[in-house]
């Protein structure tokens, strides 16, 4: 059963969140965040991430039948009812330790929460809109957790133009993971990017995206004269520049790459889970 529980959780998503809250926590205090500072909303955002996570095997479940079939909730495993259980389970337990944090804090768990539920749960169900998936990932993966350091530290001087930054790369990844889910998703009218543009042309898009955001990102710093904001922006850019060369490469192969077997992530969705990660360790180390 514990086995079954991390296919459904995906724990490995909650790293984004997680390296997220400490990135944030550096750039707004200068400095390495205390562990008993962070541990508690680390620990609410992941159970947030789990919940968000299980709802969406809920309502995914006949996309998934396709794209996931092996899969615990798909091959019945584990039930639709004890999927609800646990998602409630993880999100209540998360928004009270939200709670403990501090009251502002908190506005960020339950908005979290309500996005979550807005993404997947009809007659919202954001996911199946234009850019719908993009939108709401950039927000829960890269603007929310963005916020939650400066809370943390009590500095609400929080720069825009890295929040618009963080946002919107992680909403660019998110079309890596949409990759490995086209086909359900074409069926099933939810219009990522790859259902809307073709999985190869998406592809190019997605990496050229990439680059083009990276560059301007280095451009804006040079300007602004942050030296460690300058090489923080020129490395992230070099690392762009190898994720824009593996899904051009990708983009020619993509639909033999992509199988039924997949339980966790396809490796194009885990090389953008370590695109978002290394990034954000690149500009906590140059706020450090």
């Amino acid at each position: 059963m514990i086995k079954e529980a991390l296919q459904l959780l995906l724990p490995e998503h909650a790293i984004i969140v997680v390296s997220g809250i400490i990135t944030s926590t550096i750039i707004a205090s200068n400095a390495l965040p205390n562990p008993s500072t962070i541990i508690v909303p680390i620990l609410s955002f992941s159970l947030l991430v789990f919940g968000f996570n299980a709802l969406n095997a809920i309502f995914d479940l006949n996309i998934d039948k396709i794209n996931k079939p092996l899969r615990p909730v798909p091959q019945g495993k584990i039930t639709k009812k004890q999927t609800i259980t646990i998602s409630v389970i993880v999100n209540l337990i998360g928004i009270f330790a939200a709670y403990t944090v501090s009251i502002n804090f908190l506005l960020l768990a339950l908005l979290f929460t309500l996005i979550g539920v807005l993404y997947s749960v009809p007659p919202a169900r954001i996911k199946k809109r234009v850019f719908g998936s993009n939108m709401v990932i950039g927000i829960i993966y890269g603007l929310i957790p963005f916020f939650t350091g400066f809370i943390l530290v009590g500095n609400y001087n929080i720069p825009l133009y890295l929040i618009i930054y963080f946002t919107i790369i992680a909403a660019l990844i998110s079309s890596m993971k949409d990759f490995e889910d086209h086909i359900g998703d074409s069926l099933h009218k939810v219009k990522t990017v790859p259902v809307v543009l073709g999985t190869q042309k998406a592809a190019k898009r997605v990496g050229e995206s990439i680059l083009f955001v990276a560059s301007a990102f280095l451009i804006l710093t040079t300007y602004i004269g942050m030296n460690r904001l300058i090489i923080a922006s020129a490395v992230a850019l070099l690392v762009a520049v190898v994720i824009s060369v593996y899904l051009l490469n990708v983009a020619k192969n993509i639909d033999k790459i992509l199988t039924q077997n997949i339980i966790y992530e396809s490796h194009i969705a885990r090389v953008g889970i370590a695109f978002g990660i290394l990034i954000q360790i690149v500009f906590a180390i140059a706020f450090i």
